[in-house]
């Protein structure tokens, strides 16, 4: 069923969103519906992040996933708030109480609270770099913003400090049901640190072209020896949606 109602989903979209994006190069409008959220297109915007929201391919498999696999009484926890679209989702299907966001670039804030404004939803939104351990960090921001990490990159352009969690105890104290983590590296180090035992999916993004293509597989064999299997019909090269195989115990 869930492959059914993906493949509905996926179809449905993509014959719609052609003719929309069309006429947005005719008429640009404020602000575009992705997946029942209201995202704003300024001037704030890179030039590529604005196209792929006019064009609705914008984080197009991570919300088709997310839509999928979302049920009610989910408590939701995101690394890599970006624009805000995934964390906005989340808050309209299982209420703004039971989503949090962490966004470890200052930048992106204001977008993100206008875009929560916009749809009438207040994720809780913490400005941090999620680590395995507190105190301050240090972000690279990138030319393209929306693509700043804690890894330090050839297209870096200006490092600035930053608070920084523990992700593994955010885990614990939040028990999320639902990890999404978009963390542009990062999961190198998160991913085989944080606990499992809580989880029962996580959305992730891996990047092959920053870590490699062998470590990439690496970590999706060590997520998988925690419990969770990769759902490939909701699951790309880049964006892994795993669930877990069996029952979950939550203690």
């Amino acid at each position: 069923m869930v492959s059914l109602a993906y493949q509905l989903r996926r179809s449905a979209h993509d014959l719609a969103r052609y003719p929309r994006s069309w006429l947005r190069r005719v008429r640009p409008p404020p602000s575009v519906k992705l997946f029942g959220v209201r995202l704003l297109t300024d001037e704030r915007l890179s030039p590529s992040v604005y196209r792929d929201i006019v064009a609705e391919r914008f984080e197009r498999g991570e919300a088709l996933a997310l839509s999928c696999c979302l049920r009610s009484g989910d408590v939701v926890l995101e690394v890599g708030t970006g624009m805000g679209l995934l964390a906005a989702m989340a808050a309209l299907r299982v209420g703004s109480e039971r989503v949090t966001t962490y966004e470890a670039n200052p930048h992106l804030l204001p977008i993100i609270r206008e875009n929560f404004a916009l749809n009438g939803v207040a994720p809780t939104l913490v400005h941090a770099l999620a680590d395995l351990t507190g105190g301050t960090g240090r972000l690279y921001l990138n030319s393209e913003l929306y693509s700043s990490s804690g890894h330090h990159r050839p297209t870096s352009r200006q490092r600035i400090p930053v608070p920084r969690v523990d992700l593994r105890r955010e885990i614990l104290r939040l028990r999320p049901t639902v990890l999404v983590m978009d963390v542009e590296g990062a999961e190198d180090h998160l991913l085989p640190a944080i606990p499992y035992e809580a989880l029962d999916r996580l959305l992730v993004e891996v990047h092959p072209e920053i870590l490699g293509a062998v470590r990439a597989t690496e970590l999706v064999r060590e997520v998988e020896g925690h419990g969770l299997r990769v759902d490939r019909r909701l699951s790309t090269r880049r964006f892994k949606l795993f669930r877990r195989s069996s029952g979950r115990a939550r203690p």
